[in-house]
């Protein structure tokens, strides 16, 4: 990536990705860039939910969603984004904004789908 924050990470293959590998990584903070933001931004990664309802059969992997968490002020749009951490390295996932979360005033969710 060369937004900063995260050019330094190694670029992983989406398809790669598996929830088990994600897991650990709830609760921390991944560096989400995109050419069009003034700056990287960081998001709480919230959630990493399989979903083999809409995993096709023969599938390399169990199909997975994942819910990150920012704040409500500054929503991004929905869009492909780099997305970083240390132990992830770096990788472009279409991210969408699924709104503000029921209890928690000021958070807004994401959702990234992986099938």
């Amino acid at each position: 990536m060369s937004d900063a924050g995260t050019a330094d990470l190694p670029h992983r293959d989406p398809g790669a990705l598996t929830a088990a590998a994600l897991r650990p990584l709830v609760g921390e903070g991944l560096v989400i860039a995109h050419p069009g933001l003034d700056g990287a931004h960081t998001l709480t990664l919230v959630a990493v939910e399989e979903r083999p309802e809409a995993t096709p059969p023969g599938a390399p992997r169990t199909g997975f969603r994942l819910v990150l968490r920012g704040a409500a002020d500054a929503v991004l749009p929905q869009a492909t984004y780099t997305i970083g951490h240390p132990d992830l390295g770096q990788v472009a996932l279409f991210m969408v904004p699924v709104g503000p979360v029921p209890g928690e005033r000021g958070a807004a969710d994401y959702e990234i789908i992986m099938n």
